[in-house]
C-alpha cells in the first residue's frame, strides 16, 4: 500500500466514524494503525538509505516499509540497564546512576575522574573505570590510591619532564602539561588518597 492509498483508507474510516456506522467501532483500531503508517510515510518522505545517521526514519521502498536505526537508543555499553544516551557514565556500570565520590570532568565516559584526553596521554583506558591500566590515579593497578604504591612513585619523579618521566604520572592539568609538578599532578593524586576505583 502506498502512502496515498493509506491516506484514502484513513479518510474513509474517518468518514465511517463520523457517520456513526456500526462498522466504525471495529475499524477504529485499524484506522489508528493506518494513520500511524501514513504519518510515518509523511515523516519519511524524501529520505533515502544513503548517508543515513542513527535515529533517522527511512523509506526503504515503494511498499512503505520503514526501519529505524536505533544504535544510540538500544545500546548499553556497560550493561547496567541504562541505555547509553541516558547513562551518566556509559562506560561504567552504575544502574542507580550514582556517581563516584570524586568530580567527573567533561568527556569522561568511565567516570573515573579523568577525561579521555588525560587517559590517552597517560596510557590508561578511557572507557575502563577500574583494572589494569584503567584508572590513572592507580599507578600500581591495585584498585586503591595509597602512599607506597602510587603517591611515592609520582613524587619520586617530581620536577621531571615527560618523557623521561613516565606518561602515566602526568595526570594534571587537563590537558596534561608533560611535567611532573606539585600543583598539578601530585595534588591531583593526593586528593584521591584512600579512594578505590570500584
Amino acid at each position: 500500500m502506498t502512502g496515498k492509498e493509506a491516506a484514502k483508507s484513513v479518510y474513509a474510516i474517518a468518514c465511517l466514524v463520523a457517520s456513526g456506522d456500526k462498522r466504525a467501532v471495529r475499524l477504529r483500531i485499524w484506522g489508528l494503525i493506518l494513520l500511524a503508517a501514513v504519518l510515518g510515510a509523511v515523516a519519511c518522505a524524501g529520505f533515502s538509505n544513503k548517508g543515513s545517521s542513527p535515529g533517522t526514519l527511512l523509506a526503504l521502498d515503494a511498499q512503505t516499509v520503514y526501519r529505524v536505526q536505533t544504535s544510540w537508543v538500544s545500546e548499553d555499553a556497560d550493561a547496567d540497564g541504562v541505555v547509553n544516551g541516558a547513562d551518566n557514565c556509559p562506560a561504567w556500570p552504575n544502574p542507580t546512576q550514582a556517581l563516584p565520590p570524586w568530580s567527573i570532568p567533561a568527556n569522561d565516559p568511565d567516570c573515573d575522574g579523568f577525561s579521555t584526553t588525560v587517559e590517552n596521554s597517560a596510557g590508561t583506558g578511557p572507557t575502563s573505570h577500574c583494572g589494569v591500566d584503567a584508572w590513572p590515579a592507580d599507578i600500581n593497578n591495585d584498585g586503591f590510591v595509597d602512599v607506597i604504591g602510587d603517591i611515592s612513585r609520582m613524587t619520586g619523579q617530581f620536577g621531571n619532564s615527560v618523557p623521561p618521566a613516565p606518561a602515566r604520572y602526568d595526570i594534571a592539568p587537563d590537558p596534561p602539561d608533560h611535567f611532573i609538578d606539585v600543583i598539578g599532578d601530585i595534588v591531583r593524586l593526593t586528593g584521591l588518597f584512600g579512594q578505590r576505583c570500584s
